[in-house]
């Protein structure tokens, strides 16, 4: 679940923070009809109100924070299931590969995007 959501917030974070801001003019114009309720209808999303690279670092910190959170998890998990704490951290090896490849592959996937800014 951790890692699920760091991958939420790291996907959506740009579209809740740009889209979230026509609430304001929807409100305004809730069907679309070019009604104008509360004189706001002409509201402009500021996409100047977060930077790309605060974008970037709140899905780095989302990602790696998921990961270590979901990672010691599942090593208290394994040293509950496991008979004795030496085969709970053997058994958590995989796990740990995993984890610093998704990571290490997360990362990546979202330094491509910050080469072209």
């Amino acid at each position: 679940m951790p890692i699920a959501l760091a991958y939420f917030v790291a996907h959506y974070f740009a579209l809740f923070v740009f889209s979230g801001q026509d609430i304001v003019r929807l409100i305004s114009d809730p069907f679309g009809s070019g009604a104008d309720l509360f004189g706001i209808a002409d509201f402009r999303i500021d996409f100047q109100a977060v930077s790309p690279n605060a974008i970037w670092a709140v899905q780095i910190g989302a990602i790696v924070i998921g990961h270590v959170i979901g990672l010691a998890l599942a090593h208290d998990r394994a040293v509950e299931l496991s008979p004795t704490h030496r085969l709970a951290v053997a058994s958590q090896g995989p796990m740990l590969v995993l984890m610093v490849a998704l990571t290490v592959l997360g990362l990546w996937s979202l330094s491509e995007g910050m080469a072209h800014i």
